[in-house]
């Protein structure tokens, strides 16, 4: 981690993939466990930080796993290093023992618990600190009850993969940031689909609405499972320029510039590993997720991070996800050159000149769908308005909200290649205004930080 923080990210990775490949059962009959040595490296890693930035130091949350069995036959009891590490991180000042959680596992069928029981934190809290766990299998379900992270935000776009048989047995997602959203007026119902980004707020598309639709019209409910109760509606904002009827005067019926709103929930839902945030680009919780320096800070930097390709691979949720066959819809968000098509797609499906369709698809846009070479993209279907478009980097990113297509043919398989789906632009500078503008008001609980 120090590496990486010293402008080596090579070596991050290298750690990582030495993480992938370890196997907790391979110490086999290895003798000259040493876990004082562990503990050791770690107080070595935190100095280093707090000598590089302190300011940086005592503002950072300290998390230490250890995965043991408490028994070692070198080093000694690692209590007094463990005992310097707080004097490090709290210096004996109450306020600041919320800054280092201590963690210990212990593993296996002989156990020493009293000995362990030094290590981890003490702190006036319910949170459990020290597990024994038989196996290493059970651990990952136990790491999924300590990710309940509350009002934290800075675990966006972590999800979990499920296995065919979890999936059918559980009824899971693999995605817990989208929510379904029902809306129904004069007898009529509408569905879209929308993305938690903050515990408060959801995504979706403001032509899901109309201006007159009131709260009690509107019905959530987490597309990952039915189980999972969704608060009330409080209220709900529309981007101030989403006005489609703008260009009527050019021939242009209905026009999605700004086809973007917010949901603003009653209070907070519980975060958990079944229903946590999405990551929003342009923010400090998405920067961390992105693993890049404070001095990289910039939406520049994102949109060059997430949107690096012509041809930039993405994928989106169908809206009957739990049912569907293929739930996950994969798809080239075409730029630059590849953009073109788009516009050429356009004039021939709807059969308008370049002109009217390039006024139709501005810059505010992202678009998918159509064939390139080995690969057709999937479409959007009725249902899926308001849903993510995201990118895998590290983390799940949002870069566009499903907003409109050319025409419904996602039933016919043979007519896909002439399909394209239009995707707002959550890097256009006139959305991130508006999402900063709600999403980063402090006012209101668990807010984003925006650059």
């Amino acid at each position: 981690m120090t590496d990486q923080k010293r402008g080596n990210p090579t070596k991050l990775k290298d750690i990582i993939e030495k993480l992938d490949k370890y196997k907790y059962s391979d110490k086999g009959e290895k003798t000259g466990t040493n876990i004082r040595n562990a503990y050791e490296k770690i107080l070595e890693s935190i100095s280093l930080e707090e000598a590089h930035n302190k300011v940086d130091f005592d503002e950072t949350q300290h998390v230490i796993i250890m995965f043991t069995d408490g028994i070692y036959n070198s080093g000694g009891n690692p209590k007094g290093i463990v005992g310097q590490i707080r004097e490090k991180v709290i210096r004996d000042k109450k306020d600041r023992e919320k800054y280092l959680d201590l963690y210990a596992f212990g593993v296996g069928e002989d156990i020493e618990k009293e000995k362990m029981d030094e290590w981890v934190s003490k702190r006036d809290t319910n949170e459990k600190y020290f597990f024994i766990l038989p196996n290493m299998e059970e651990v990952e379900e136990t790491l999924d009850k300590m990710l309940d992270e509350g009002t934290s935000m800075a675990l966006c776009g972590l999800y979990k993969s499920y296995s065919d048989s979890e999936l059918k047995s559980s009824m899971r997602l693999t995605y817990p940031w989208l929510i379904k959203i029902v809306i129904t007026y004069n007898g009529n119902t509408a569905n879209c689909i929308g993305s938690l980004v903050t515990p408060r707020f959801i995504l979706t598309a403001a032509h899901c609405f109309r201006f007159d639709d009131v709260n009690d019209q509107i019905k959530l409910e987490a597309l990952n499972s039915k189980d999972i109760q969704i608060p009330g509606v409080e209220k709900f904002y529309l981007h101030e320029k989403f006005n489609t009827t703008k260009k009527q005067d050019k021939g242009i019926t209905e026009f999605y510039e700004y086809d973007v709103a917010l949901i603003q929930l009653t209070e907070g839902v519980k975060i958990s590993p079944d229903l946590r945030t999405i990551c929003v680009p342009c923010t400090e919780e998405a920067h961390a997720a992105l693993q890049l320096p404070a001095s990289e800070a910039s939406c520049a930097k994102h949109r060059e991070m997430l949107l690096d390709s012509d041809l930039m691979n993405a994928h989106f949720i169908t809206h009957d996800a739990l049912t569907s066959k293929k739930p996950k819809q994969q798809v080239l968000i075409k730029q630059n050159q590849w953009r073109d098509d788009c516009i050429e797609q356009t004039t021939k499906i709807l059969n308008v000149e370049k002109e009217k369709a390039e006024e139709m698809f501005t810059d505010k846009f992202l678009c998918t769908g159509g064939e390139t070479p080995n690969f057709i993209d999937d479409i959007s279907c009725k249902g899926d308005s308001g849903g993510p478009l995201v990118v895998e980097k590290n983390r799940l990113f949002q870069v566009g909200i499903i907003s409109w297509g050319l025409k419904d043919i996602c039933e016919d398989e043979m007519e896909k290649v002439d399909g394209r789906d239009f995707h707002i632009h959550l890097f256009d500078p006139e959305v991130q205004n508006f999402l900063q503008k709600y999403l980063g008001d402090e006012e209101i609980d668990t807010p984003l930080n925006f650059f």
